[in-house]
């Protein structure tokens, strides 16, 4: 079962992500990465890359569990400092808007706001099924007494999870399911459930394909196209460089 697992091995090599943290509210429930780093437009670089070299960025769209009609986007961001200065710009936009200057943020007719938060509250809001977890930073601190109890720790994710990005297939899922398998907590794998880790492959393979077909069926000239494009290109990569994956799932 060991050889099926690569994480003994590979987790001393994944790094628990320490970047400072923006959540902008308000996000249309349609809305797509790209919406969002428009926001960023001037300062996309300062976003933290997701994997390292490839371009991609670490924005992570959350539906609002409250009100079930819109998005959280939380980004990442590779200094304090750089999420400082933003934090202030639009701090300052919001204060010149309230005044009566300017127009505020807006991504899809929804005027969004910008916070400063934490990985911990990322990794909750990622991960809400995540029972007896304690979050520090992106590290999971998980009591023994919360082992396997009905009501404590029984993965980071559930059943229904997996089985709702295979069955409503969108662009938003691909990008959902890029997120989570980024974020997923693959360092502590003393914490990580087998059964758990190949369903979550499993879905990731899954949508890729239905993403594929997509793009298949689409003619080139569509603008929507090269987005398709891009979200399932950024999902293979997440899929090749992950960690948690061992080298027959990728392989097969």
């Amino acid at each position: 079962m060991l050889v099926e697992f690569p994480l003994i091995e590979a987790y001393n090599f994944v790094r628990p992500s320490d970047a400072d943290v923006l959540v902008v509210r308000n996000v249309p429930l349609d809305a797509m990465k790209q919406d969002v780093l428009k926001l960023f437009d001037n300062m996309p670089y300062q976003i933290v890359e997701q994997p390292i070299g490839t371009g991609y960025r670490a924005i992570h769209l959350v539906p609002c569990h409250r009100s079930g009609t819109k998005l959280s986007a939380y980004v990442e961001f590779r200094t304090p400092c750089a999420a400082r200065a933003i934090t202030k710009h639009f701090i300052n936009r919001a204060k010149a808007t309230s005044s009566g200057a300017g127009g505020g943020y807006y991504i899809g007719g929804n005027r969004v706001r910008v916070y400063v938060t934490t990985q911990s509250e990322l990794m909750a809001a990622l991960f809400p099924w995540a029972r007896g977890v304690l979050w520090v930073g992106s590290i999971p601190h998980i009591s023994p007494k919360q082992w396997n109890t009905p009501t404590g720790f029984r993965g980071f994710m559930h059943e229904a999870e997996t089985n709702a990005m295979s069955r409503a297939y969108h662009l938003r899922s691909l990008e959902h399911c890029i997120s989570i398998i980024h974020k997923y907590p693959w360092g502590a794998a003393e914490h990580i459930f087998l059964l758990e880790r190949d369903a979550l492959f499993t879905t990731a393979k899954l949508i890729l394909s239905l993403g594929i077909n997509s793009l298949v069926a689409e003619p080139s000239s569509m603008p929507k196209s090269s987005r398709t494009r891009r979200v399932v290109q950024e999902l293979a990569i997440a899929i090749f460089t992950c960690p948690g994956f061992n080298e027959a799932q990728k392989s097969a």
